[in-house]
């Protein structure tokens, strides 16, 4: 498994839980049992939950800055684009 593979697996993974019980009521090894790994490759790649966490937190933003970006492409009026948007998240 290749380092960007596996740091992308952490991520979802990541993502997925701290949905589900947010960044206070996440442990480190719920994310490494989402995964069936140990905790110390969880620290290898991001050294703290604060630090996976923020790294999930930017790759959400990043993907609500690229829909807007897309969208605002397309010339669509903003009550569109925001219709849109959150069609697509919700």
């Amino acid at each position: 498994m290749s380092d960007v593979n596996t740091e992308n697996k952490i991520l979802a993974a990541a993502r997925k839980i701290f949905l589900e019980k947010g960044k206070t009521g996440t442990r480190m090894q719920d994310i490494a049992g989402e995964l069936g790994i140990n905790k110390a490759l969880l620290h290898y790649y991001f050294r703290s939950k604060d630090r996976l966490y923020q790294k999930v937190v930017q790759g959400v933003i990043g993907e609500f800055i690229g829909f807007f970006a897309d969208a605002a492409q397309l010339e669509q009026p903003f009550q569109q684009v925001l219709r849109s948007f959150i069609d697509h998240y919700y």
